[in-house]
């Protein structure tokens, strides 16, 4: 005899399907691989932004006192912002008519971009032949060869102020070889696929605008592989020629450290150790100090006082 399913019982059964529909696991998609080249990081750390900017900073205290003599037209400079970007983001962010100067390295690596904006370009172009650096209306088109000729003497002048302040940027041998005004002269493509940036406020006469410098991260980390980026005396001498008050390099904080290096001492010493416990360095109390300039060994010293104050006088440098 045929049993007849209840509405209760029927409702159940299709609760049921329902729900093991719902919990069934969907068939896994293929998985993708992506190749991660190791040898090239996208970003730099820290302590490499912060040489970079040193470095920069330097630039643009002698760019201050050179420029302004060089165009006869007071000229200010000063870094308004470092970055790492992409090739992609490189060409969203440049003019429609670029001024760019493209700068070979003799070792082949891929060319490094100086950018100049429009207004700034003109003014110095006026400058430089022997105008009072005042422009009224910026030309239309494409700036011409003569032109484009006089602005790649600029750009050799930035850079070589930059090699002097930096010898192994002079040891990879930069040099202006062409002006162009359209990314598509430059074979962009042959750069590193990460960029470092690095924008430069500029002020000729009473005209503002930016230069923006384009580097490959790959040149970059050649210039800084075993270099700890400390600000090197050649830097402090050309920023401290500057009015401190005018160079953010004047201010740029430093730290140093008076450290000593004492034996290992064993835990049951360590545990046994409370408040009014001398602490046995167990070294002579002419040992130097090793004084450090940010993580940089840098000097030796002895330690003394001066004025009341526990001071280090410094005694020899650390090669």
């Amino acid at each position: 005899m045929t049993q007849i399913i209840s509405q209760d019982e029927l409702d159940t059964l299709l609760t049921s399907i329902t729900v093991a529909e719902a919990r069934r696991r969907p068939a896994p998609e293929s998985a993708t691989a992506a190749l991660h080249d190791f040898r090239h990081t996208s970003r730099l750390s820290p302590d490499h932004l912060r040489g970079l900017q040193a470095r920069l900073g330097a630039l643009t205290g002698v760019l201050n006192r050179t420029m302004s003599l060089y165009l006869n037209k007071p000229a200010h400079f000063y870094v308004h912002s470092l970055d790492v970007t992409s090739y992609e983001q490189y060409l969203r962010n440049l003019a429609a008519t670029p001024i760019l100067g493209v700068i070979a390295f003799d070792s082949g690596a891929p060319p490094a971009l100086w950018e100049i904006s429009a207004p700034l370009a003109y003014v110095a172009l006026d400058c430089m032949l022997g105008g009072k650096g005042e422009v009224d209306e910026q030309p239309v088109g494409e700036a011409t060869m003569i032109e484009r000729a006089i602005l790649r003497r600029l750009f050799q002048e930035i850079l070589s102020s930059w090699c002097e302040l930096w010898d192994r940027l002079e040891a990879i041998r930069p040099q202006v070889e062409a002006v162009v005004t359209s990314h598509t002269s430059v074979n962009l493509r042959a750069m590193d696929e990460r960029l470092f940036t690095a924008m430069l406020g500029t002020t000729i006469g009473e005209t503002q605008g930016m230069i923006r410098l384009c580097v490959p991260l790959s040149v970059i980390k050649r210039l800084l592989r075993d270099e700890r980026e400390v600000v090197s005396k050649a830097d402090l001498s050309a920023s401290a020629n500057d009015l401190p008050t005018a160079e953010p390099m004047a201010q740029m904080p430093v730290s140093v450290s008076a450290c000593l290096e004492p034996p290992a001492m064993p835990l049951s010493e360590l545990m046994q150790m409370q408040p009014g416990t001398v602490l046995n360095l167990r070294l002579a109390a002419s040992e130097p100090f090793v004084v450090r300039v940010g993580e940089v060994d840098k000097f030796r010293g002895q330690a003394g006082a001066a004025n009341g104050r526990l001071a280090v006088q410094i005694t020899a440098p650390i090669r």
